[in-house]
């Protein structure tokens, strides 16, 4: 498909965008922190930027060494998720077991590892056991304030380097654990997210986006996410709600937590739109409205 033409600056560029998450990457570099920790306006600026050095790799990258290239650093080119039923100590121990028999028999070759949990709550590997593969493989253990997520997002992340066949090149692979409970949690809050995003969320339905609108989902989630005080505020209770599914499913006698519910934030006018209750029934709903309407939307282009 033609010569690579890139000379070092461009390929500075996409080892830098592509070697770890690129909003971290510029966070640090420009901010000295974070991604997660930085203010709104300031996320916003570390968008701006990602997208126009990526922007700039992908201009220059047009040939298949080029996009290999890329893809060399890409560390979730290939995603599995293990989704476990509980969580409880007892699954845990056997996955703990099944990873470190593969790690002894080279079946899988860690490179890093992401621990996130919030303060206090059991992550899904032991921080022992982590250690001790970090010493057993050399692996990247990220550890202490990088994995704490503000929301008290719960999941281990691993990266795995996988050869190609017949070939001294490798490409990364992202395993991710995590429970049921917590997945859930996870698809149903994707629509915040999704919205802050600016992304579109009613899939070019007329029907789905109807539905939105007529709930007043969007209007809700910018009334939340650009103010900062009740920002903040929704992240506590996120946290609260992390913290409590987490607690059920180790069953930690330790730590009492009931329920959380909106209106202890000072939220409760949100209560029927962004508890997650309440975005379970929206996403129920949009998902029967992309079955019914978007399978006729495909059948008329």
């Amino acid at each position: 498909e033609g010569e690579v033409k890139l000379d070092s600056k461009d390929f500075k560029i996409m080892e830098d965008a592509f070697k770890s998450d690129p909003k971290d990457y510029y966070a640090k570099k420009y901010f000295g922190t974070v991604y997660d920790k930085l203010s709104k306006q300031d996320k916003n600026r570390v968008k701006d930027i990602v997208f126009q050095e990526n922007g700039k790799a992908t201009m220059s990258a047009t040939t298949k060494q080029a996009r290999y290239e890329a893809k060399s650093y890409v560390k979730d080119l290939v995603g599995l998720r293990l989704i476990l039923p509980t969580g409880n100590r007892t699954e845990m121990a056997k996955v703990e077991k099944y990873l470190e028999n593969a790690i002894m028999t080279g079946s899988i070759k860690m490179t890093r590892m992401s621990n996130y949990h919030a303060n206090h709550i059991l992550p899904y590997i032991k921080q022992d056991k982590a250690r001790f593969w970090k010493e057993l493989t050399g692996m990247e253990l990220i550890e202490n304030n990088e994995v704490r997520k503000r929301n008290g997002y719960t999941t281990t992340q691993i990266n795995i380097e996988h050869p190609i066949p017949n070939k001294s090149k490798s490409i990364f692979a992202e395993l991710q654990i995590r429970t049921k409970a917590l997945n859930d949690i996870g698809n149903k809050e994707h629509l915040i997210y999704d919205i802050i995003e600016k992304k579109n969320i009613s899939k070019d339905i007329p029907q789905l986006k109807e539905y939105y609108d007529s709930i007043g989902i969007e209007k809700a989630v910018n009334e939340v996410f650009n103010n900062e005080a009740k920002e903040q505020r929704y992240t506590d209770y996120e946290r609260a709600y992390y913290s409590f599914i987490r607690n059920k499913e180790t069953n930690d006698k330790h730590v009492s937590l009931k329920k959380p519910l909106l209106a202890e934030y000072e939220l409760g006018e949100y209560e029927h739109l962004l508890s997650f209750d309440a975005l379970g029934l929206i996403d129920k709903k949009a998902q029967e409205i992309r079955a019914t309407f978007g399978k006729k939307q495909t059948e008329q282009k």
